[in-house]
């Protein structure tokens, strides 16, 4: 799981950043049970609910399976570039522990 967490986050998390590619992603989520995207810091636009928004550190959840770790790290991580939002951060370490023990 790629967490996407705000700008300033841990300590000051920017709030109503619009969120992109989300639609298109999620349309595709629907369709697969290879990835999910779970919301934790998101919310509705107050000023166009058809949008969403950053609304806490934590963004979103980005999991995603695959025949073993490498596929699945690799799917997670090319989901999270379609979604993007301004000062946008992530790690780019998520598997590699368990990559170097197989």
């Amino acid at each position: 799981c790629v967490i996407m967490a705000a700008q300033g986050y841990p300590d000051s998390p920017r709030k109503n950043d619009i969120i992109h590619g989300l639609d298109s992603v999620m349309a595709t989520q629907s369709h697969s049970d290879e990835f999910h995207v779970f919301h934790a810091g998101t919310a509705r636009s107050s000023t166009d609910p058809t949008k969403i928004v950053t609304s806490g550190g934590r963004v979103l959840g980005v999991t995603a399976l695959g025949k073993d770790i490498r596929q699945a790290q690799s799917r997670a991580y090319a989901i999270a570039a379609d979604i993007h939002f301004d000062g946008c951060q992530m790690r780019r370490d998520i598997g590699h522990k368990g990559l170097s023990k197989q």
